[in-house]
């Protein structure tokens, strides 16, 4: 994930992944962080066919790009 958001993750955890399949509705919930409040939230998630690869190798290229903005946080909306 690139930009402002960062993903909060465990030291344990694995790569976040998902299973796609066409046209069924596919999630992958993670939480995330605003690294600079000052700044838009925004981001952009590339999706990869194969995991992370090791130091050293070469960089694979994205299947798909999604940029992404969250909307302003408004105290009044949350119930």
């Amino acid at each position: 994930m690139a930009g402002n958001l960062v993903p909060i993750t465990r030291t344990n955890d694995a790569q976040l992944h998902i299973n796609f399949h066409a046209f069924q509705e596919n999630r992958l919930p993670f939480i995330v962080r605003i690294r600079d409040q000052d700044k838009e939230a925004t981001g952009r998630v590339a999706f990869m066919r194969e995991p992370k690869v090791a130091k050293g190798e070469p960089s694979q290229t994205p299947l798909c790009n999604l940029q992404l903005t969250l909307p302003e946080y408004n105290e009044d909306l949350v119930s």
